[in-house]
């Protein structure tokens, strides 16, 4: 489906590790931004990029990072965005939200309310597909 992600896969572990390197999560969220484009969600092949990092992370990331920043365009009447999100774009909106709520407090008060109800609303159905999908992704990376 999206073939500009290469793949970071996180480093073998006995439990996932609850961090990850820049360039990994730089994967994992354009890997989330497809959940939110105008076209059929492979899910699958989302919750393949996410297999091995902790749930708790991956949500996080999911609801203040790249859902703030892309849930707008499934918002629309007519979605600009088809065929997958700019990943400078993505990037620079992330991290100009992360910086905006770093250096204002009334900026991550509206952001935590914001995220807290009407991203996680208009959202949570799109998360639990990816959860679903991740536990069949890792259900195939199983020894039999």
């Amino acid at each position: 489906m999206n073939e500009r992600i290469t793949s970071v896969k996180p480093e073998p572990a006995a439990a996932p590790a609850p961090q990850m390197t820049p360039e990994q999560r730089h994967q994992v969220r354009v890997a989330m931004s497809d959940a939110f484009v105008d076209t059929h969600i492979e899910f699958l092949w989302i919750a393949r990029h996410l297999v091995g990092f902790d749930r708790e992370l991956l949500k996080e990331i999911f609801y203040s990072e790249v859902a703030p920043a892309c849930y707008g365009n499934i918002m629309t009447p007519v979605p600009p965005i088809w065929t997958g999100f700019d990943e400078t774009w993505l990037q620079e909106e992330i991290e100009e939200s992360l910086q905006a709520r770093r250096d204002s407090w009334w900026r991550r008060q509206i952001d935590r309310f914001l995220n807290a109800t009407w991203v996680w609303f208009f959202c949570k159905e799109i998360w639990a597909e990816i959860v679903e999908a991740l536990d069949q992704a890792e259900a195939e990376q199983q020894p039999e």
